[in-house]
């Protein structure tokens, strides 16, 4: 089923939502950009150090996926060091999500490695170079940046 481009958008936006909430909810202040600033999708500010810190926030719901470009994803992007939020729709009518918080480039690096696995698999039948890279490829695995919010602790801006 082709969701439309209002269900990506409100998608995206519970994503953002969402992880302002969850950053209010630890002591942050939380202020989404609305798309004015380009790769920043909330900027949070710590009361307690002063640090503020930019956000950029990807968010699928179950059937979805996200993409990180085509493949190979460029050098520059693998070692993009800006905090990213991969927001896991679990539940939409409750609000439920899981969250995972990586640099983009630790999850871009991820999601490369999986698409060559699935590559692999059957070469016969696929193109390696110009798919786009998913998230949710068989093989990726961001279990390690499942509620990784202390990454923000080291991050400034």
């Amino acid at each position: 089923m082709t969701r439309t481009s209002a269900e990506k958008m409100l998608t995206g936006l519970a994503g953002e939502y969402l992880t302002a909430a969850r950053l209010c909810m630890m002591g942050y202040m939380a202020a989404l950009t609305f798309k004015s600033f380009p790769g920043v999708d909330i900027l949070a500010y710590s009361p307690t150090d002063g640090r503020c810190i930019a956000l950029q926030v990807k968010t699928m719901s179950k059937a979805g996926s996200i993409n990180l470009g085509k493949y190979p994803i460029p050098n520059d992007k693998l070692k993009d060091k800006r905090i990213t939020v991969w927001v896991h729709v679990t539940d939409s009518t409750k609000g439920e999500a899981d969250f995972y918080v990586s640099t983009f480039g630790q999850a871009a690096s991820i999601a490369q490695r999986g698409h060559e696995r699935w590559y692999k698999e059957k070469p016969e039948t696929r193109t390696l170079e110009g798919n786009m890279v998913n998230i949710t490829n068989p093989g990726v695995d961001l279990g390690r940046f499942k509620d990784n919010w202390k990454l923000l602790e080291r991050a400034t801006e």
